[in-house]
């Protein structure tokens, strides 16, 4: 999104809370995505898992982790159907 357009949506709206600045992910880079995106999700799952997670967080802890997994897999089948 060029700021111009940018700036048109945020007077539009008025509100720059209401502008989404979230690339689609066509335009991100397959490069990005497997250089980045999918190691620094690993990275991170990697430094939670060696939390000590108390009893009763473990569910929750758990759902992040599955969360992380099935991100993981989406981006591969995202790279894969380019």
């Amino acid at each position: 999104m060029s700021i111009d357009a940018l700036q048109s949506k945020i007077h539009k709206l008025k509100s720059p809370v209401m502008v989404g600045l979230d690339p689609a992910p066509a335009l991100i880079p397959p490069s990005l995505i497997e250089g980045e995106v999918i190691p620094t999700l690993k990275e991170r799952q990697e430094q939670l898992d060696a939390v000590s997670i108390p009893p009763g967080a473990k569910y929750l802890a758990n759902q992040r982790h599955t969360s992380t997994d099935l991100t993981i897999e989406a981006w591969k089948h995202y790279l894969r159907a380019m």
